[in-house]
């Protein structure tokens, strides 16, 4: 005992041990998951392009030059790094292929009420 009265301290790894066989898992929650990082992915691409195209027209106008203070000194500003355009189709297509695995695996667990064969489950 660690001083607390009626703590078993191997109570709650025997407990997990059971539980983790039973667990329920949805692989389709998994690869809807690694769906929006692929989202994510696009949409920070095309902000920072648009902020790089955005920082490269004020440049050009000289706006940074107009905005500067006369009384302090700075260093004139480098251009951000343009951000190429990348092909996200092979990505895309693991994705959807990703999404049909998950939802036949999810449909055949649910059908064998959630359980696995004895060569399947985990040891």
């Amino acid at each position: 005992m660690d001083g607390v009265r009626g703590y078993d301290p191997a109570a709650p790894t025997a407990q997990h041990a059971t539980d983790c066989c039973r667990a329920q898992q949805r692989y389709g929650d998994f690869a809807d998951t690694v769906s929006r990082y692929l989202d994510q992915v696009k949409k920070l691409a095309d902000t920072k392009r648009e902020a790089a195209e955005t920082q490269a027209k004020m440049l050009t106008s000289n706006a940074y030059r107009l905005a500067d203070d006369p009384i302090k000194t700075s260093r004139p500003l480098t251009a951000l790094k343009s951000v190429p355009h990348f092909n996200m189709a092979p990505l895309e297509n693991a994705i959807d292929h990703l999404k049909r695995s998950a939802k036949a695996y999810d449909t055949a667990l649910a059908a064998n009420g959630g359980s696995q064969s004895e060569t399947v489950k985990p040891s």
